[in-house]
């Protein structure tokens, strides 16, 4: 039994055997004389005494209970303040959440639609940011297509990734050697074009650029004089080697630059180009934009496929040529 509980049950008794005094003296004690009224006090003060101490635990159990309660209150109280504008911030992320996933399922209900199914780094970047853009390209480039003669196209200014002799140089020479089942359709920039030469003012942030002998010093100019040599290479071993299957051919457009692209059967790279540079900087603005990945059954794929079309089509008819330009790039220079 606890302690609380025997003060109780002592004062209980205590109590009870006051009563028991009180009416022992009624009952039995003639009222008029000093010894009821000596007993009857001595019962009331017992049942007085009983009664007390568990009034006054009482009370002070009430005082205990009011001091607990109005310092569990101080205490609870910032905590609840606390703990509400946790509630409050929970349900803001919640919104901001829901927010995000209502964005991110547009932008994918978007890419589906146009026929965009990837987006990789921009090319400029180093290390593994296009570790899985040169793979898609590789994959396009190099994939088994049996007997099937596949058409890949190429397009941008000067494509030194394909033809500065690093990269995927080497896989379309390999392929040229094996006389692989693959016809390439090659786009550059025109170099002795108007375009070319406001290309060159662009990157390097001078007009100088547009003239000679500065145009002919510009970093675009010099690298697509590195493709072109490198392109025809290639084609005159693949004529040497009477290729019937592998064949690449080139042509130079005179328009300003839309895109960098690859096109194959099944997808299309792009990456939208710019013009302009920040303040004091130089050199080539192309491979800063994230590539798109588009599959071949969409309208964006299509329009893009149009589009080199065009380009091939205008520089066949002002015969701007692998064999054309090269010897213009190089007439009078010893190979």
């Amino acid at each position: 039994m606890s302690k609380r509980a025997m003060t109780v049950l002592i004062s209980l008794s205590s109590a009870l055997f006051g009563i028991v005094i009180v009416f022992y003296s009624s009952l039995f004690l003639d009222p008029e004389t000093a010894t009821h009224v000596v007993i009857r006090d001595i019962g009331i003060a017992v049942i007085i005494a009983g009664i007390v101490p568990v009034v006054f635990e009482r009370l002070l159990l009430m005082q205990a209970s009011e001091e607990i309660t109005k310092e569990f209150k101080d205490h609870f109280d910032p905590v609840s303040e606390r703990l509400e504008g946790l509630t409050d911030n929970l349900f803001a992320v919640k919104d901001d959440m829901s927010m995000l996933v209502e964005e991110g399922l547009q932008i994918i209900n978007g890419a589906e639609k146009s026929g965009i199914v990837n987006i990789y780094p921009v090319r400029s970047a180093s290390g593994g940011s296009t570790a899985s853009f040169e793979k898609v390209i590789a994959e396009i480039l190099t994939k088994k297509r049996g007997e099937e003669i596949s058409e890949i196209v190429l397009g941008g200014i000067a494509l030194n990734e394909f033809f500065g002799g690093e990269r995927f140089y080497h896989t379309i020479e390999g392929q040229c050697l094996k006389d692989a089942n693959v016809q390439y359709k090659v786009l550059l920039l025109d170099p002795f074009s108007l375009s070319a030469r406001e290309r060159a003012i662009a990157e390097e942030n001078d007009e100088g650029y547009g003239e000679d002998p500065k145009f002919r010093n510009s970093q675009l100019y010099l690298q697509i004089k590195s493709s072109v040599h490198n392109l025809k290479a290639i084609k005159d071993r693949s004529n040497e080697k009477k290729n019937k299957r592998f064949n690449i051919e080139a042509r130079f457009y005179d328009v300003g630059p839309m895109a960098y692209f690859v096109i194959g059967r099944e997808w299309l790279l792009i990456e939208q180009y710019h013009s302009g540079q920040a303040p004091g900087r130089s050199g080539s603005m192309g491979g800063h934009i994230p590539i798109l990945q588009v599959k071949a059954n969409s309208s964006f794929y299509e329009r893009i496929r149009w589009h080199s079309d065009y380009l091939w089509k205008r520089a066949e008819k002002k015969d701007r040529t692998l064999d054309v330009v090269y010897k213009e790039l190089f007439e009078g220079e010893v190979d």
